[in-house]
């Protein structure tokens, strides 16, 4: 026992509480640890989440915007043909109105 105090009963016993307060401490330590842990992978899941209905929206909105393009195309090619068919029912009109006259 050379170099080491002898230590009495109360010591002893106020360092095994100290001993089982710093356990304590660290034990509330790894839950809030845990708990914050818990909160931020359950935000990451929820931004990305959020992301990938973001990308699906943007691919729905240009799936849209490529219907709408194409749409738009019909359109013009159809106002092209009745433009035609307006030609030709005119024409024919004109030629009947003709005919019908002699």
């Amino acid at each position: 026992m050379q170099g080491q105090s002898v230590k009495t009963k109360g010591e002893i016993a106020r360092m095994y509480q100290r001993q089982d307060q710093y356990q304590i401490l660290q034990d509330n330590l790894h839950q809030r640890m845990d708990y914050h842990h818990s909160n931020w992978t359950n935000f990451d899941s929820r931004v990305t989440s959020m992301e990938t209905q973001n990308q699906i929206a943007l691919s729905v909105a240009h799936g849209v915007e490529d219907r709408h393009a194409i749409l738009e195309e019909k359109h013009e090619t159809l106002e092209e043909k009745h433009a035609i068919l307006q030609e030709k029912y005119d024409d024919m009109s004109h030629t009947v109105a003709k005919f019908l006259s002699f």
